[in-house]
């Protein structure tokens, strides 16, 4: 039997793409943060899952409405996703990323 050598050539011939290496990318460049905005990140990098708004509340001792107002700078730069349960729950979008308050 004959070896596929056309075969062979036809792999030989093709050009191989090389694409440049790419070191990895933040996903969000660091960003001024207020305090609550801190607080609320914190409690959900330390919980490792969704928290609802009432352990929110409990967990950062924030009142309600300045929770709602961080929760929501939150979700508008991108950095907390609420997540699709049947009471509300909220979650760190990238939790090994660090964001800072200065």
């Amino acid at each position: 039997m004959k070896p596929h050598t056309e075969a062979r050539q036809q792999r030989d011939r093709q050009t191989k793409t090389c694409y440049p290496r790419c070191e990895p990318v933040d996903p969000k460049p660091l960003m001024e943060l207020t305090e609550e905005q801190n607080a609320v990140l914190d409690c959900l990098r330390m919980a490792g899952s969704g928290l609802t708004l009432k352990q929110l509340e409990t967990r950062t001792a924030c009142a309600a409405p300045v929770l709602h107002d961080a929760l929501e700078e939150l979700l508008r730069q991108d950095l907390v996703a609420r997540l699709n349960t049947l009471i509300p729950s909220y979650a760190d979008r990238y939790p090994d990323h660090q964001a800072s308050a200065e």
